[in-house]
């Protein structure tokens, strides 16, 4: 997707209301929006997909040429700081891993996904 696209679907994952899934989701928290926004416009490689999670998160997801793809989890900022779950995962022999971190420069995020996607 293009950035413009994403902005696009970003704006469309924001109007969503309760229960947009028909299954009790939860509308996306606004501070996670305003991050999803920063890193599709700020990042050097946006993401290539982007899907709004039902209990009120946003996913964002990059791919490189080995066969793995990365998923970033946005989550509501508390006082500053800003708590992401990455996942890294291989579709060639199907392994993942994951790790919740917490930090206070979205822009650490941008050096972890260029370094994914130029290794």
């Amino acid at each position: 997707m293009t950035r413009e696209e994403l902005l696009h679907r970003l704006d469309e994952i924001s109007n969503l209301d309760d229960n947009w899934n028909l299954e009790g989701a939860k509308p996306i928290n606004r501070g996670v929006i305003i991050n999803a926004r920063k890193i599709i416009t700020d990042f050097e490689n946006p993401p290539h997909f982007i899907a709004p999670v039902s209990y009120g998160t946003i996913q964002l997801e990059w791919e490189n040429n080995n066969g793995y793809y990365i998923e970033i989890e946005l989550e509501q900022p508390i006082e500053n700081k800003y708590k992401i779950t990455i996942f890294i995962l291989n579709n060639i022999d199907d392994t993942q891993m994951f790790k919740s971190i917490e930090f206070e420069d979205y822009m650490l995020i941008n050096n972890l996904v260029e370094l994914f996607i130029n290794s």
